[in-house]
């Protein structure tokens, strides 16, 4: 597990940057503190950027502010409502961040109380998903019953995850060669339905499409 944490401060990243941090998240909160994204991009290190209670401009301007310094930019869809509920999750703000950020990856920040919309975040393209975790849901704190998973729940979010990136694949153009031998029993051939002396010139009405598929 690589270790990193979020900075609110110049001073707290200067002093994440003396321990030997490699990757370096903004809080949602943060967006507009330019002189910190500014000062946490000049380090060098990979930049997660969380976009919520933001409008676009200001994400634009974050990351305008950020790429000058460095390319290593990942921004994260995010809802700041602990716990959202799925209509306010808006996750199609995925592809529209892909679109209007190219070339940079785009990511998922979650709130929601289980982990299915983080789910469908990957299956519209979220590259990384950020998601509170705890060991025990009744623990005191703000986090642990409305926004976290635990370590089971978590696991499962992890299984599906994998089973969605097999699944989404590749733009697919070919015949598999494992869909033809269903192909080939109940694809339609063209047949004739009369006798067909050499020479006739064929009409619609003397043909029919039946299966097989093989001709």
């Amino acid at each position: 597990v690589t270790f990193f944490a979020t900075p609110f401060d110049k001073s707290s990243a200067d002093f994440l940057e003396e321990v030997g941090q490699d990757v370096y998240k903004i809080a949602s909160f943060d967006v507009t503190n330019l002189p910190l994204l500014a000062h946490v991009a000049k380090k060098g290190k990979p930049v997660i950027l969380s976009t919520g209670m933001s409008s676009v401009e200001e994400v634009d301007e974050a990351v305008q502010t950020i790429l000058p310094h460095n390319k290593e930019l990942m921004v994260l869809h995010c809802v700041s409502i602990y716990p959202s509920a799925e209509d306010k999750l808006n996750l199609r703000t995925i592809p529209f961040f892909q679109e209007r950020y190219h070339p940079l990856p785009i990511g998922y920040s979650g709130h929601e109380q289980d982990y299915m919309p983080t789910l469908a975040a990957i299956s519209l393209g979220a590259k990384v998903v950020e998601r509170h975790i705890t060991l025990d849901k009744a623990m005191p704190g703000p986090d642990h019953a409305t926004v976290s998973i635990d370590p089971k729940e978590f696991s499962a979010m992890v299984a599906g995850a994998r089973r969605i990136e097999k699944a989404l694949g590749v733009a697919r153009s070919e015949v598999l060669p494992e869909e033809m031998p269903t192909r080939n029993k109940h694809s339609k051939s063209i047949v004739s339905t009369v006798r067909i002396p050499a020479g006739t010139a064929i009409t619609a009405s003397m043909v029919m499409c039946k299966s097989p598929g093989y001709g």
